[in-house]
């Protein structure tokens, strides 16, 4: 028929009965790439598509938003616990500062001569310049593990 005449054109049951040539060959190649660049249409598919992928980018981007605000929430808290930890830590040595001037002056009081209290006493306040020296290291590493968060938040947050 007319069809026949048409470069290219193939009829299914003749498909097998057809030589394969080099023109053949290169005219399905050709119709096979002409198929995989076909455009997606203009319909409503690719306009829910669109759709689709817009409401996912705006739900990633809310999503977002949500763990920049719980991680800066976050970094709020942990600046006033930092900011408690300094204060006791100040405190601490302050008082631990008092103490120590009180117990120079108990020292200072004892008469010379009477080394036995003099020794008692030492003995005493070394105790306690230990118990304060613990306090003080406990809250100093407490208040170093604060800084670590610290700085791990800071630097997730300024991530791109």
């Amino acid at each position: 028929g007319p069809e026949e005449d048409v470069e290219g054109w193939e009829h299914p049951e003749e498909e097998e009965e057809r030589p394969v040539t080099a023109d053949t060959q290169a005219t399905t190649a050709s119709r096979r790439k002409k198929k995989k660049k076909k455009k997606p249409s203009r319909g409503s598919s690719a306009a829910s598509g669109g759709t689709m992928a817009a409401l996912r980018r705006r739900e990633q981007e809310a999503r977002d938003r949500s763990v920049e605000r719980g991680m800066a929430r976050q970094l709020d808290e942990l600046y006033d616990l930092r900011d408690q930890h300094n204060d006791l830590l100040m405190n601490i040595l302050g008082e631990e500062q008092e103490a120590e001037a009180q117990r120079e002056g108990l020292l200072a009081s004892v008469p010379a001569g009477n080394e036995r209290t003099r020794t008692r006493m030492e003995e005493e306040f070394a105790g306690q310049r230990a118990k304060a020296s613990e306090r003080i290291l406990w809250v100093t590493t407490r208040f170093e593990e604060i800084l670590r968060a610290v700085d791990l938040l800071e630097a997730q947050m300024n991530q791109p």
